[in-house]
């Protein structure tokens, strides 16, 4: 197989820690599948699950195309936190340019590395000891960890409107029969639960977090209502596939 981007460049295959990688010794790029990503993610330091690129919807930028190394068809661009990764939708393959691959892992981790070339971050921080380590806590703490919710708790955001309707024109009747202390305190309720709201576009995700605690992943388009307190890691933005602006293009 040939580098996508150096083009007559024989990718070469990189095994560490009993995964095999092919990539480009030139450019350093890699060719990646996402069970992969996954062992990789197991020797890291995960605050949520990981977000298969290969499956996102593609996006059109000013470059030139790139060929699938393995199956030689023209390969898809797809949008992900920062960077632009090509992906092949019939091989499921995804080709990562030296240091976006720390930057992809670095949406997930619970302390980022910044970024790191992509040989590099896997030799200084894709580590089995660290699976080990996690093996080795008590079974009680194991179960738990498996059942994490990965899909955040949602209502109908139009229903919650409605309901929100009827909790307004409660308030207002607290000030007409001259409870003004109720009221008050029933209109800053009201107020505070607006943030509940997300609305997403197709294609779209919103991890979120209460007080930096990973609650889940919020998926599917249309106006949903979550815990008020819920944060979004990406400041309250969807983690878009048709984003405007990237940071890497290259």
């Amino acid at each position: 197989m040939n580098c996508p981007k150096c083009g007559g460049t024989e990718l070469s295959l990189y095994n560490r820690e009993g995964f095999k990688i092919t990539y480009c010794k030139k450019c350093k790029a890699m060719w990646i599948k996402f069970p992969v990503l996954q062992q990789i993610g197991e020797m890291l330091d995960l605050k949520m699950p990981l977000i298969n690129p290969a499956e996102m919807e593609a996006i059109r930028v000013k470059e030139e195309p790139r060929t699938c190394p393995e199956c030689s068809k023209t390969m898809d661009k797809v949008y992900f936190n920062g960077i632009v990764v090509d992906k092949c939708s019939e091989c499921k393959g995804i080709l990562f340019d030296n240091g976006e691959l720390s930057k992809y892992f670095n949406l997930f981790m619970k302390k980022p590395v910044g970024v790191v070339d992509n040989i590099s971050f896997l030799e200084n921080y894709c580590n089995k000891s660290r699976v080990y380590e996690k093996e080795s806590v008590s079974p009680e703490i194991e179960i738990q960890s498996k059942e994490k919710e990965y899909n955040v708790i949602s209502v109908n955001g139009f229903v919650m409107l409605f309901i929100m309707l009827i909790w307004a024109i409660l308030t207002w009747m607290f000030f007409v029969i001259d409870l003004p202390g109720v009221g008050i305190i029933s209109a800053i309720l009201l107020g505070l639960s607006f943030t509940g709201f997300k609305l997403l576009k197709p294609q779209e995700a919103m991890v979120l977090t209460v007080f930096g605690k990973y609650i889940g992943t919020l998926r599917g388009a249309g106006l949903h209502y979550v815990n008020p307190f819920a944060q979004s890691v990406t400041m309250f933005v969807p983690i878009s596939l048709k984003a405007m602006t990237l940071d890497n293009g290259k």
